[in-house]
């Protein structure tokens, strides 16, 4: 039975004040996919964006705000990718949502991290071992248990492709090495970025695994990639941008070959991008721009809309 209820969205209280047995390096507060996003606020889980196939609950149609989600009350981690939606707690307990489940279905109860991509399901269980679960469009089937030969500290993923980082700073993409020293790593479709603990930021071809030097600065503190755009963070606040991004100052979209500085977003945590939208954290705001076709930026009308803060009273859906 669906119900809803009033609710006033505290948005985002930063993940480091919820009290965790999780030690996952990566924990995923937010993310995006092509048609909805998801974000935690308070160990409560919301979802924004295009309801295709009902993956939110039959109850509403399109979601055009944010709604609270499920039953979370300590939710440390979220993935969304295509039509599935998968939720980590504090307690270990790794749950997926999305297409052909009608309910939100236990895949792991001992997770501390975990990677999603339209094709599989990646767990970090708490004894290091591995699982890969393989997706489809119509079920959830084949569980294998990978075995590797180093241990896991924490996993990325992308709509293609799962990123894995060794307790010894080496990067794996799809058990592929690309990397040593890494410190950092987002997964787009197409590309992945990654920071090393010396300040180089690479961008590495996901198919081919060739690499491109992005910048070298050991005050960068965050990187974000998208399908055409990317973003890395300095600790002063400035954030730069490659690739396609909409320049708020004169309402123009700009498709930038180099790093450009992106002023407006001056002072942000952190980044999620997809193909059609994005996501920004800055202390306890999110805001969103670019493609709003399906109101995947909590706004019922328009097709693009501009950076914007996001502040709704929003109702609840449960399983």
């Amino acid at each position: 039975m669906k119900y809803f209820k009033t609710v006033l969205v505290a948005l985002l209280i930063p993940l480091s004040l919820i009290a965790t047995t999780v030690a996952a390096k990566n924990p995923q507060n937010f993310d995006v996919g092509r048609n909805r996003s998801v974000l935690i606020s308070e160990g409560a889980v919301f979802v924004a964006g295009y309801n295709q196939y009902n993956v939110f609950g039959a109850a509403v149609s399109n979601l055009y705000s944010f709604v609270e989600y499920g039953d979370f009350t300590n939710a440390v981690s979220v993935e969304v990718e295509g039509a599935r939606l998968a939720v980590l707690t504090e307690a270990g307990s790794l749950t997926l949502q999305g297409l052909w489940i009608d309910d939100m279905e236990l895949m792991a109860s001992d997770a501390v991290d975990f990677a999603l991509s339209s094709q599989k399901l990646v767990i970090l269980h708490a004894d290091g071992a591995l699982t890969s679960i393989e997706l489809d469009k119509e079920s959830v089937n084949l569980v294998i248990p990978l075995s590797t030969p180093y241990t896991v500290a924490y996993l990325e993923g992308g709509y293609n492709n799962i990123a894995i980082v060794t307790d010894a700073d080496a990067l794996y993409l799809d058990e592929r090495f690309v990397a040593a020293d890494v410190e950092i790593v987002k997964v787009g479709r197409n590309s992945s970025i990654y920071k090393t603990y010396s300040g180089e930021v690479y961008v590495v071809d996901n198919t081919t695994l060739a690499l491109e030097l992005l910048d070298t600065d050991t005050s960068i503190v965050n990187v974000s990639i998208g399908n055409s755009d990317m973003y890395v963070h300095y600790n002063d606040g400035r954030v730069f941008a490659k690739g396609w991004h909409k320049i708020i100052a004169n309402g123009a979209y700009n498709n930038s070959v180099k790093l450009t500085e992106i002023t407006h977003l001056f002072g942000v945590d952190s980044i999620q991008s997809s193909s059609s939208h994005r996501l920004a954290i800055k202390g306890l705001d999110v805001y969103v721009w670019a493609q709003n076709a399906f109101g995947e930026h909590g706004v019922s009308t328009g097709t693009q809309v501009e950076t914007h803060k996001i502040a709704y009273v929003t109702t609840l859906v449960a399983l």
